[in-house]
């Protein structure tokens, strides 16, 4: 199940982002000094990208153009990161400097945005009587898996 996140407005006023799913503690991050933070993440927390805050703090006071674009905006006066983007170029600099490729792998399961895919094309599939009918067919055990009877 995708846990429902919390929208919050950054300092400029109008740039919204996904934070937590409580949303982001303005106290807190006064209190811990919270350097940087991530977008959809808890404040303080990095990221499952590869991405340390370390790495996130530098990247915020880079004065590097590529850089500061990497950089949503300010909440509560400290700077947030796309932490998707930062994995992505850090991804993209490796794999050119070992030129080596990498195709996108997914696994199908129950979570996320993966599920709601799998739901769609299950929803869509079903409701294709000369579909179900190959299946019933071809594959009964899915036939049935797929609200067959």
């Amino acid at each position: 199940m995708v846990k429902d996140k919390m929208e919050e407005v950054l300092d400029d006023g109008s740039t919204k982002i996904q934070t937590t799913k409580t949303g982001w503690d303005k106290e807190d991050i006064k209190k811990k000094n919270i350097p940087v933070l991530l977008a959809g993440w808890k404040e303080g927390q990095a990221s499952h990208h590869p991405i340390s805050l370390g790495l996130a703090k530098a990247v915020a006071e880079n004065d590097n153009e590529d850089l500061k674009n990497l950089v949503i905006g300010q909440y509560n006066g400290v700077p947030v990161l796309n932490p998707i983007e930062l994995n992505s170029i850090m991804l993209g600099a490796f794999c050119d400097k070992y030129g080596i490729e990498v195709s996108r792998v997914r696994i199908a399961g129950m979570h996320g945005a993966a599920k709601k895919e799998l739901d769609a094309l299950k929803n869509t599939l079903s409701e294709n009587d000369e579909v179900m009918a190959i299946l019933k067919e071809k594959n009964p055990a899915l036939y049935k898996q797929m609200g067959g009877e």
